[in-house]
């Protein structure tokens, strides 16, 4: 029957070509038994064992998808689905919900555990972790070690080149100074020209027991920051691991056990998607004794599906997969990272129209705009950004959150604002933070938007931002509000939180004066600004707090009243 099943998708996706209507409609008739051969029943437990008891309730109402076709459950809690293109069946979770085991590749019931059923909530995006626990898989992977015919100190330079030239000048202006502040706690640096520096920095990154080559304490201590921060969830918008086109399959498990077991240790819900390094073999290299795992196959027995969905509040989150094998290559493990399958294209429609109650959210990896500021050519754009093809704007997609290019932007368009957010990594977990800094991007979200500000890993933030953002709000540098916004009394919005929590205290003053606000969770600050209340053309707001440490922090906004 299975090739039925691929014959029904198949004519789904496409036209039905040289096979005649009746011909179709013949086998689709023999292959019914077996289409609709997943059901289940979806059921609230109560009592948190995962096993219907007496007394429990059916869920109605909440949408239960095959991959591809999206169906509600009825008054009794039942669904009823064909075997979809991948051989899931899987559960929207619905807000005020959570599902342990939400997804299944075989028919049965979802139980659902109550949660949290707030409007209001506090969550972070993270991306592009890049796990892995020993620096030598950094050198296996990317060859840190020198080239048996080249001088080190020629390798040095070629090395420094090439990381200035992958910098924009957001980041760092003197690369080789960033090596020398990050070695100067293991070694004496004074002497050391720029190769010299970055030789030794590499020496001290190998070395067996160093500090600054403990990887896998700095990821683990970058996840315990966020876990400190309490959000309601964590995205994790793909690569999770460094790689997983190559390594061998042990040391492939060892990096995918590690993410496991370090965002479990967080104590709060992680929603990854998947990357192009969760892609085993898209390269067509590796271990062809891991068919079972090649392309999608790794993430799918490691997380499930690679695309699904859940609710949160009034806000409906997409979390999509856009890989796919390249049709125009001989090797069927070619693998595009900027594509949607037909039957995630299908499936998202599907998905979308069943909660257009709702305000959409689209997570995945790669891009669905390009930012001017991550300077990148045409051709390299070309490989990273995907196209939506009219999708966000039929279904009304107000976001889009993004990693993979490891830059921050946002691009406001209608009906869809994207979110890019840089890489918690920074670069490798090996470069100096000042050099490439490594982060996350707090959110809150209330009465359908989004606010957004982008967080240096081991930092407090203070800053204004505006609905999803504004780019460098992290730094406590001036900003100017638009002046067209004051024509009338304005809505302001500020984030401030220390590096792993609130503030002790935090204050705004108008001018010196104090100004009223309001607090959103824990980060975030409102405040209702009337220009009628400036003494002049301009003013000058400031956001101050003090940290848990006793230090003290500002940011400032500038203001001027519109002619």
């Amino acid at each position: 029957m299975d090739s039925l099943h691929h014959l029904y998708y198949g004519w789904r996706r496409r036209s039905v070509g040289p096979i005649t209507v009746p011909a179709v409609a013949l086998l689709l008739l023999l292959a019914t038994p077996a289409l609709a051969e997943l059901s289940g029943t979806v059921f609230v437990d109560s009592n948190g064992n995962g096993v219907r008891d007496a007394g429990e309730p059916p869920h109605v109402n909440v949408a239960v998808s095959n991959g591809f076709d999206v169906v509600r459950t009825d008054a009794e809690g039942r669904y009823s689905l064909p075997r979809g293109p991948r051989g899931f069946v899987f559960v929207t979770r619905p807000a005020g919900f959570e599902c342990a085991k939400w997804y299944r590749r075989d028919a049965g019931d979802f139980a659902l555990t109550r949660r949290s059923a707030r409007q209001e909530f506090f969550f972070v995006h993270m991306s592009d972790l890049h796990v892995y626990d020993r620096p030598s898989d950094l050198v296996e992977e990317f060859g840190l070690g020198d080239p048996w015919w080249a001088p080190p100190r020629l390798v040095a330079w070629f090395t420094l080149r090439r990381v200035n030239r992958m910098l924009v000048p957001e980041f760092s202006m003197d690369p080789v100074e960033d090596f020398r502040r990050a070695l100067a706690p293991y070694r004496e640096v004074e002497d050391l020209g720029d190769t010299a520096v970055y030789l030794a920095y590499r020496e001290e990154f190998l070395r067996e027991g160093s500090e600054l080559g403990d990887v896998r304490g700095q990821i683990e201590g970058a996840l315990a920051e966020i876990s400190a921060l309490s959000p309601t969830f964590v995205l994790a918008t793909g690569d999770l691991v460094l790689d997983a086109n190559r390594p061998p399959a042990e040391t492939l498990e060892r990096r995918v056990e590690f993410y496991r077991s370090a965002t479990a240790a967080m104590g709060v819900p992680v929603y990854s998607t998947i990357g192009n390094h969760e892609l085993r073999g898209w390269s067509g290299e590796g271990d062809s004794e891991q068919q079972s795992e090649r392309g999608l196959g790794l993430f799918e027995a490691t997380f499930g599906p690679t695309y699904y969905s859940f609710d949160r509040g009034g806000f409906h989150f997409v979390a999509l997969d856009t890989h796919q094998p390249d049709p125009g290559q001989g090797d069927v493990w070619q693998w595009p990272w900027n594509r949607m399958r037909d039957e995630v294209k299908g499936w998202l429609r599907r998905d979308l129209e069943a909660h257009r109650d709702k305000v959409k959210v689209v997570l995945n990896h790669e891009p669905f705009f390009s930012d001017p500021d991550w300077f990148f050519d045409e051709e390299e754009l070309a490989k990273y950004v995907v196209s939506d093809e009219g999708i966000f704007e039929e279904h009304g997609v107000a976001y889009s959150m993004n990693g993979h290019v490891h830059r921050n932007g946002v691009e406001r368009g209608e009906p869809t604002t994207h979110i890019s957010t840089g890489a918690l990594f920074g670069f490798g977990w090996y470069l100096p933070p000042d050099l490439y800094p490594r982060g996350y991007r707090l959110f809150y979200a209330r009465e359908g938007q989004l606010y957004a500000a982008w967080k240096n890993l081991g930092e407090p933030l203070l800053g204004f931002i505006q609905p999803v953002g504004d780019e460098g709000v992290h730094a406590a540098s001036a900003t100017r509000v638009d002046p067209e916004a004051l024509a009338g009394p304005f809505d302001l919005v500020a984030v401030a939180a220390d590096v792993q929590g609130p503030f002790a205290e935090v204050s705004l003053e108008l001018d010196g004066r104090p100004v009223s606000f309001e607090r959103w969770g824990d980060y975030f600050v409102h405040a209702r600004i009337d220009p009628a209340e400036l003494g002049g053309e301009s003013a000058m707001l400031t956001l101050a707090g003090q940290c848990q440490s006793g230090e003290t922090s500002s940011a400032r906004l500038s203001i001027r009243v519109a002619d």
